[in-house]
């Protein structure tokens, strides 16, 4: 089988598939596009991307097989539940099905309790009518009409003559058990059969092993994907750390040719406009300031006492008094406006504190 555009996402065995350079071996295969060209592609070896890209496809062709997949209710066991009487305990529970002991179409399966009393009972239908007991080994090889429980279906000898056939025990709707019941007083009655209304037979089918076996290589791909992103994102970070290392060794002149800028020319976002290097960008007090690192703006500071960036003074203009005041002297607003605080104080004794901006006139 050819990987194609229309098996996207499909998954199939080794053996059903062509690929080269696949090895030989028992194991799921699905088809992905990888390197410009459809392929087969071991299902446990598939890369995260591959995966996130083929997430849809496999999740729809995996429950398509589930819906598919038909379990044979003959091989599958069943649970007996709600017998009364003295034999209650050895009839209820799970009953393995025994497919080499069924003789024929006309048997739906035998049965034992494998987990109930010893010697072990038997779930069979009997050889005349196929009515169906529940008996010891012995009655069950001779598939005789005799035991601890059996279905309503029962006819007597005067109206012998076969039941329907084959018959699922879960479709009996009646069943009546062999033993003594307690009576209110606590006294064990006489052993006899009784209708058992609440003894009910069900299907335990259980979890194919194809559906078992997609659902856990599902998510093992999961578990290894999610892994898979994690060291790449450590790589990543671990990557981007050593580039802005590198980087900020790099001279000057060789930072610009790389990013092939000329001068006068804006750097790239993330790039201090004056050294070119990737560092945190802030900007001085005044609010038209474009910016630059900490170390640039600090070296300017000391050398000449403006901001490398903006290229003015370190000192604010209150709107109220005029008077130019460093930053420490002035009440910076959210708007990145200020008022000196000795006007600030002046207003709030003369019990008028300031509620707007007195430049842009915003909310304080």
């Amino acid at each position: 089988m050819q990987a194609c555009e229309e098996r996207q996402g499909q998954v199939w065995g080794r053996e059903a598939v062509r690929e080269q350079g696949l090895p030989i071996g028992k194991f799921p295969c699905v088809c992905v596009y990888l390197n410009k060209r459809w392929r087969w592609r071991r299902l446990s070896d598939l890369s995260h991307k591959s995966f996130k890209e083929n997430r849809s496809k496999i999740a729809e062709w995996v429950s398509g097989l589930t819906a598919n997949a038909e379990l044979d209710p003959r091989h599958a066991p069943i649970r007996i539940t709600g017998a009364i009487g003295s034999n209650a305990a050895n009839l209820n529970g799970l009953w393995q099905p025994r497919n080499e002991e069924r003789r024929g179409a006309a048997e739906f399966q035998v049965y034992v309790n494998i987990n109930g009393p010893s010697p072990a009972l038997w779930l069979y239908q009997d050889r005349e009518r196929g009515q169906w007991w529940i008996g010891i080994l012995g009655k069950m090889k001779r598939r005789s009409p005799w035991g601890f429980a059996r279905d309503s279906r029962y006819l007597p000898p005067s109206q012998a003559g076969p039941l329907p056939r084959p018959c699922r025990p879960w479709e009996v709707t009646a069943w009546k058990v062999w033993g003594s019941l307690t009576d209110p007083s606590g006294a064990e009655g006489q052993e006899q059969w009784h209708d058992c209304e609440t003894l009910e037979v069900v299907s335990a089918l259980p979890e194919s092993n194809k559906d078992r076996l997609h659902r856990e290589q599902i998510v093992a791909l999961e578990e290894r994907s999610t892994a898979d992103l994690d060291a790449a994102r450590i790589r990543s970070a671990t990557f981007q750390y050593d580039a802005k290392t590198y980087w900020n060794l790099l001279t000057f002149e060789a930072r610009r040719e790389l990013l092939g800028i000329e001068m006068g020319e804006a750097p790239p976002p993330g790039h201090c406009q004056i050294c070119l290097r990737r560092k945190p960008i802030g900007k001085c007090v005044h609010f038209d300031c474009s910016g630059a690192c900490d170390d640039c703006r600090d070296a300017s500071l000391l050398e000449t006492g403006t901001c490398c960036a903006c290229g003015q003074e370190q000192r604010l203009e209150c709107p109220i008094c005029l008077e130019g005041k460093t930053p420490d002297h002035m009440n910076i607003f959210a708007c990145k406006h200020a008022v000196c605080w000795r006007c600030n104080c002046k207003a709030h004794e003369a019990k008028r504190p300031l509620t707007k901006c007195p430049i842009c006139r915003g909310d304080l």
